[in-house]
């Protein structure tokens, strides 16, 4: 990328909070501007960063609730470490014992789905 370093990290920052294989790629047609594709290369938001920032905001709330209330239903709690907010951890609903911590919401969700 050819960018302004500040772009750059803001790009960085995007992808790495849409999670593993997201990507950023500049819209090469008119309005110009920019797109945010998963993993298998579908663009999923596209417009200014701003947009494509929220969209992930809005994504991982969405995921949060329902992974929150899957944990519940089996058992679990799930939490955002107050010294990370990157780190998810599952506790166990009747003791608060650790059960699991992953970095992100889709790596909790493969556990809860194995």
């Amino acid at each position: 990328m050819d960018e302004m370093p500040e772009i750059r990290e803001w790009l960085r920052r995007i992808e790495n909070d849409a999670g593993q294989g997201y990507h950023i790629r500049r819209d090469q047609n008119p309005p110009y501007g920019w797109n945010l594709m998963n993993p298998t290369g579908t663009i999923v938001c596209s417009g200014p960063l701003d947009r494509l920032e929220l969209w992930v905001i809005r994504r991982n709330i969405d995921q949060a609730q329902g992974l929150t209330a899957r944990a519940a239903k089996a058992g679990y709690r799930l939490v955002c470490e107050a010294y990370s907010c990157h780190t998810w951890t599952l506790l166990d609903e009747e003791d608060s014992e650790r059960i699991h911590s992953a970095t992100t919401l889709d790596q909790i969700e493969q556990w809860l789905n194995e």
